[in-house]
């Protein structure tokens, strides 16, 4: 399933398992509330980004997060850098866009 086919000098064929597939992914939040988007920083910032654990998503309605639709992320990893800079992005008077990247293996 996950293996890679070299042909050698010789003419041979060899095999070998290329690991498990890690799957990449952003989930957006759109027109969040500026005091949702605090909470959501400082949990991101104490459960999420500096954790060595892996966390769960949840099945949303009808949306595919890399594991067919309304199916939930049981091993997922922080995928963004080691900092909250850049996660919110203001639209207007206290309302901004949350980018939440994520990884898993499949």
């Amino acid at each position: 399933m996950n293996q890679t086919v070299t042909e050698t000098a010789d003419g041979s064929l060899v095999t070998y398992d290329a690991g498990p597939s890690v799957c990449h992914g952003v989930i957006i939040m759109k027109n969040v509330s500026y005091a949702y988007g605090q909470a959501l920083l400082h949990w991101l910032k104490d459960h999420v980004i500096f954790s060595k654990y892996a966390f769960t998503i949840a099945a949303i309605t009808n949306v595919d997060l890399g594991k067919g639709k309304n199916t939930q992320i049981t091993v997922c990893n922080w995928d963004g850098e080691r900092s909250t800079k850049g996660l919110l992005e203001y639209v207007a008077p206290g309302n901004y866009n949350v980018k939440f990247p994520y990884r898993f293996k499949e």
